[in-house]
């Protein structure tokens, strides 16, 4: 599985790094494995998953922030610390979701902002 890096560059021009770690869900299974079976998500490690424009939390054992992208890697919506036990309703601007540690996404970042995807080598 692909391993990227995810990087938000604020308007002032500082880069911001949301994870280093980034795994990349494009084919049915890992999309429906999603983070399931893993008793946590370290700050630093993620989940893209591709395409997507919907998640649900069902039968996970910790919150996460997801942010969900379109396909110019824009931010199309936020949910900050999502608990288990939820769903989302499909965004149908949405191409990709990004699923991160709770309380990993700044408060500063907004709709609209763009994420930089970086290949890990």
């Amino acid at each position: 599985m692909a391993s990227m890096q995810v990087v938000w560059e604020k308007s002032s021009g500082e880069r911001v790094i949301l994870a280093r770690e980034v795994e990349l869900a494009t084919n049915f299974f890992a999309r429906a494995k999603g983070l399931l079976g893993r008793a946590f998500l370290p700050p630093e490690k993620g989940l893209l998953i591709r395409p997507c424009n919907s998640i649900h939390t069902f039968f996970m054992r910790f919150p996460i922030d997801v942010i969900f992208l379109n396909r110019r890697n824009e931010v199309v919506k936020i949910l900050r610390n999502l608990p288990a036990g939820r769903v989302t309703w499909p965004n149908w601007a949405t191409y990709q979701v990004l699923e991160l540690a709770a309380q990993v996404v700044p408060s500063d970042l907004q709709p609209k902002a763009r994420l930089d995807l970086c290949i890990n080598s």
